[in-house]
């Protein structure tokens, strides 16, 4: 078994517990209503078990590729960045947070233009935060 095929059962598994365990023990039951919160958390859970489902039964070139001890570190940065920003995301705020991590991912995708960081990195963390908040009323981390 390839390492293709290993990440992708991983991408399945985790559509799975998204799916049966974690949306309904974290998101809100209500019985009323056009749209039920779990109702897009579930779309988008079914869609990550269907898309892994095809990549696993599709052919796919052989890559003999072993990672560099270089790129294990910037994966495991990537990974612990996003998991330290979430952590702190109750403690410090959704905004503040939510604007740092996403400029930090953007750098670290090699994003360079000031443009798309104020939109993608301030704008759009901002808008989400207004939207919810604001609009929606309902409480971000």
């Amino acid at each position: 078994m390839t390492l293709h095929r290993i990440s992708t059962l991983a991408v399945l598994l985790f559509g799975l517990v998204l799916y049966f365990f974690i949306i309904p023990t974290q998101v809100e039951q209500i019985n009323y209503g056009w749209v039920k919160p779990s109702t897009v958390p579930n779309a988008l859970a079914i869609m990550i078990c269907v898309v892994a489902i095809i990549q696993l039964f599709t052919a796919a070139e052989i890559i003999d590729e072993t990672p560099t001890l270089q790129q294990l570190i910037y994966a495991f940065l990537f990974f612990a960045g996003v998991g330290v920003c979430t952590y702190l995301m109750p403690i410090v705020g959704f905004l503040p947070m939510a604007v740092i991590m996403a400029v930090a991912l953007m750098f670290a995708v090699g994003e360079r233009r000031w443009l798309w960081i104020a939109i993608g990195g301030v704008l759009l963390p901002s808008f989400i935060w207004y939207a919810t908040e604001m609009l929606l009323g309902r409480p971000l981390p």
